[in-house]
C-alpha cells in the first residue's frame, strides 16, 4: 500500500540553486515476501531559498 513521505532539505543560508536528486529506496522485512523487494527510485527537485550576495570590496 502507499504510503506518504515528507522530504525536508535544510534550509542552510547558502545559495546553491535548482537542484535534482535521486531517492533511492531499500526494503527490509522479517516476512520474506517483501524484504528485498525492489522499489522505484524517485526524483525531488530541490528549490533553494536563499540569493547569493555580491561580493563587497573596499575602496584603498
Amino acid at each position: 500500500m502507499p504510503q506518504p513521505v515528507v522530504i525536508t532539505a535544510i534550509d542552510d543560508n547558502v545559495a546553491e540553486g535548482l537542484q535534482t536528486e535521486i531517492i533511492s529506496h531499500i526494503v527490509t522485512s522479517a516476512d520474506a515476501k517483501y524484504n528485498g523487494v525492489t522499489v522505484g527510485t524517485a526524483t525531488a527537485t530541490i528549490t533553494d531559498n536563499d540569493t547569493a550576495a555580491a561580493p563587497v570590496v573596499q575602496p584603498l
